[in-house]
């Protein structure tokens, strides 16, 4: 969709009990638009989607287009809809930016589950020097001109209070191995105990490598089902994890 006052698209079936709120991530190079994300995957699934994307590119902090022009904005905004909607079950999902932000409103909205691919798990500049995190200067820099006490820029104590609280939502990160930064981010998390890891022999575009695979629509049911017996062929959880590997590595602080 080329029209770049959209931010929020909803699914305009209403019978479904689950709602899943799916965050596009940057935009690629090709066409400079960010996408809505999951279109296909999530179209075979019985569920309600709400389409979400960043068309300011600063990991959500600005808000959403035609809807909110803040991070809490749009937390209020996506809270109205989940009562709308009148679901029994949210699951949020994303990749890379969009997956920050699947956890980050996931947390917020004490969602049922989570599903991050490949997320940024910071995007303060002392984190992203300390771990060698280079990448998209352009778009933190979107972020640096934008009030800082209105923005999130670690999740780590967002995911810590979620893990804390009576209803914890329970969050899988899928990750690619093949990108040290990648490991670094998800690894953080993995002292929680809602947090299960999930590492692939991929690099950060894990998302497609699992859908060419034919396991992402798989992960999505069991996240929407969590009753499902069906048996995945994926990863066990973060079992490179387990190895002794450096402080740097471990992205622990």
């Amino acid at each position: 969709m080329q029209d770049q006052s959209i931010g929020l698209v909803v699914d305009p079936v209403a019978s479904s009990e689950r709602l899943v709120v799916a965050f596009g991530g940057i935009a690629s190079m090709l066409d400079g638009v960010p996408p809505f994300e999951f279109l296909s995957a999530l179209d075979s699934l019985s569920a309600r989607v709400a389409f979400v994307r960043d068309l300011d590119q600063c990991w959500y902090q600005r808000g959403v287009r035609g809807v909110s022009e803040t991070l809490e904005g749009t937390t209020a905004a996506l809270c109205a809809l989940v009562d709308e909607s009148g679901c029994s079950r949210l699951v949020t999902l994303g990749t890379s930016a969009g997956g920050f932000a699947a956890l980050y409103f996931g947390c917020r909205l004490a969602a049922d589950a989570v599903l991050a691919f490949g997320p940024q798990t910071f995007t303060s500049h002392r984190l992203r020097w300390l771990y060698r995190d280079h990448r998209w200067g352009p778009e933190i820099a979107n972020i640096d001109r934008l009030d800082q006490t209105a923005v999130c820029r670690d999740l780590l104590p967002v995911v810590r209070r979620s893990a804390r609280s009576p209803h914890a939502t329970k969050i899988e990160v899928h990750y690619g191995d093949r990108v040290r930064v990648d490991r670094v981010h998800a690894r953080r998390l993995r002292r929680h105990s809602n947090v299960r890891l999930f590492a692939h022999d991929a690099g950060h575009n894990v998302a497609k490598v699992l859908r060419d695979q034919g396991e992402l629509q798989a992960i999505m049911r069991r996240a929407l089902e969590p009753t499902a017996t069906t048996r995945l062929s994926i990863s066990t959880p973060d079992e490179l994890a387990r190895r002794a590997s450096s402080a740097l590595d471990d992205g622990s602080e």
